[in-house]
């Protein structure tokens, strides 16, 4: 096996975290599937807390930077707000339910960084795409720009805080009505023929 390096170590724990949950993957575990002593690991992070907060964090820069990249190369608003869903709907999928659970229970101040920063960023993504979409005339003028943003966020986070208590709806089904019902809310004549070109390219 390849030297173990702080890149390697942090994208092996992220994808057991996010196909087991973060409970149910030790130290020990890691270790193994690295093929290294549990001692090298150590040599990278003080103990798994320190590992948590460190993926995250990582996990948190990354998803940021592929929302940045699509924002810089959509050609409108509509493409921006579909093609980042298209990417949301992706890690959802890959995502564990009890992972925020795992998170918000025994990584408090990691979560923060979840529910802090990352819904702060979201918040002000949301808005700009908003102000663009405006300004761009697929959306309604009348929309309170301070306001929406904000309820997006709330339903947002309902997403991420499902963890298996609404048995009948998983988390990508329950992103996608919440993105359905925002756009429907904001979207005028005009966005709604717009938008429609894009999920017909999504279905072909």
């Amino acid at each position: 096996m390849k030297e173990l390096t702080q890149e390697s170590l942090l994208s092996s724990a992220r994808s057991q975290f996010l196909r087991y949950g973060i409970k149910s993957v030790s130290m020990d575990d890691l270790a193994s599937l690295l093929g290294i002593s549990k001692k090298t690991i150590y040599n990278f992070v003080a103990n798994k807390k320190s590992l948590v907060h460190a993926v995250v964090k990582s996990f948190i820069k990354e998803e940021e930077g592929t929302m940045m990249k699509i924002t810089k190369k959509s050609s409108n608003a509509l493409e921006e707000i579909t093609q980042i869903a298209k990417h949301v709907q992706g890690t959802l999928k890959s995502m564990k339910p009890s992972l925020t659970y795992d998170l918000k229970k025994y990584h408090p101040s990691t979560w923060q960084l979840v529910e802090g920063n990352h819904f702060a960023f979201i918040e002000k993504s949301v808005e700009n795409n908003i102000v663009r979409g405006i300004e761009e005339g697929y959306y309604r003028k009348n929309l309170r720009v301070d306001l929406i943003p904000k309820i997006y966020v709330t339903l947002a986070k309902l997403v991420a805080e499902t963890d298996g208590s609404l048995k009948t709806i998983s988390q990508v089904d329950l992103y996608h009505t919440v993105i359905t019902y925002h756009l429907s809310a904001i979207i005028n004549n005009k966005g709604r023929k717009e938008l429609a070109k894009y999920l017909k390219l999504e279905n072909e």
